[in-house]
């Protein structure tokens, strides 16, 4: 039998999970200025098909959370094709990445999680998986794959 990834299986939901969170906010970035003040120097705004991380010290003592319209802009402008960039002023500091780069970030792996294969358990059969426990005829029976060949592009110690 195949042994399953926990770990593995996990990480690809909690990747599933971060890139349609992601997409929901490029989309809903696309028309709302959205902002999350969880207290006195933080701030974190989704606008524009970017996140801005902005660190300042503040008057706001309580948390806040702001949903406002976006003007009209530019497509370009409102999907947020840019590169990351970073402000510095001597009050406060502050970050803005593309949302669009977050979802590279996290949606690549994700989907190399989900193609990719994981490796059988020995006693297994290498392409299909099938348990060859007590198997003699030097086949699987479920694919029908010779049993101990060298298969091209394996090692031949392995």
């Amino acid at each position: 039998m195949r042994r399953r990834s926990w770990t593995r299986w996990i990480l690809k939901w909690i990747g599933t999970v971060t890139c349609v969170l992601i997409l929901l906010l490029w989309v809903g970035g696309q028309w709302y200025w959205i902002r999350l003040s969880p207290g006195r120097v933080l701030d974190i705004v989704v606008a524009a098909g970017s996140l801005g991380i902005d660190i300042a010290p503040t008057y706001i003592a309580y948390p806040q959370f702001e949903v406002h319209t976006l003007s009209p802009a530019s497509i370009s402008d409102r999907l947020g094709f840019h590169l990351p960039f970073s402000e510095a002023p001597p009050a406060f500091w502050s970050v803005t990445i593309p949302l669009w780069m977050c979802l590279l970030l996290t949606g690549l792996p994700t989907a190399m999680a989900w193609v990719s294969r994981e490796p059988f358990d020995a006693g297994c059969c290498r392409d299909c998986g099938y348990d060859l426990t007590g198997n003699v005829s030097g086949r699987c029976p479920e694919c029908g794959e010779a049993v101990g060949a060298v298969r091209e592009g394996d090692d031949a110690g392995g």
